[in-house]
């Protein structure tokens, strides 16, 4: 059926279709506090998600069908629209501290992608020293999850393949000889550049796939 609501834009009324036929229902705007129809994912009905700035109604896009899906916001509890890689749509990815959702960025688009944390397989941010706090996902050799890992010269991100198990390791950095210590003092954002050693033409080998030990 066809029900009065007011325009988001002029505040006049215009017909919109009522839910319960898989139509349009009205729900408050963000921005104006006026209604504007938006559809729901899944059904075709509309959903109320509530934004997390200003506690009001806002459409956000559901990855996959352009529908509208609440995501919670990992801060408020409250839903906020966060951008898939790939597609631009809304995607929910989970926060490992606390379950919820949080945006976290992909390298490269600076759009939103899920990457699992090494340690409880929910989604974690984790940057990169590169300069931009971008997230790229790499692979852990030891649980084929994924951990934060610094390329020796550049505080980049790069994934190389482990020799043996083809499966991502942290590079190691110039003269420090154990791959533990690099990689505890990697995580903390220490990078120490010394691109004509031995550790930097291991790296090529290990890119090439060469095995040694």
């Amino acid at each position: 059926m066809v029900v009065p609501v007011l325009s988001a834009g002029t505040g006049m009324v215009v017909p919109v279709l009522s839910a319960g036929k898989g139509m349009v229902v009205p729900v408050l705007s963000a921005g104006t506090g006026m209604v504007v129809p938006v559809l729901s994912a899944g059904t075709g009905m509309v959903v109320p998600v509530l934004s997390a700035g200003t506690g009001m109604v806002e459409p956000v896009l559901s990855a996959g069908t352009g529908m509208v899906e609440p995501v919670l916001s990992a801060g408020t509890g409250m839903v906020e629209p966060v951008l898939s890689a790939g597609t631009g749509m809304v995607e929910p990815v989970l926060s490992a501290g606390t379950g919820m959702v949080e945006p976290v960025l992909s390298a490269g688009t600076g759009m939103v992608e899920p990457v699992l944390s090494a340690g409880t397989g929910m989604v974690e941010p984790v940057l990169s020293s590169a300069g931009k706090g971008m997230v790229v996902p790499v692979l852990s050799a030891g649980t084929g999850m994924v951990v934060p890992v610094l390329s020796a010269g550049t505080g980049m991100v790069v994934p190389v393949l482990s020799a043996g198990t083809g499966m991502v390791v942290p590079v190691l950095s110039a003269g420090q000889g154990q791959q533990g210590g690099w990689y505890h003092r990697a995580v903390a954002g220490v990078t120490e550049p010394q691109l004509g050693s031995p550790s930097h033409s291991w790296y090529h080998r290990a890119v090439a796939g060469i095995t040694e030990p």
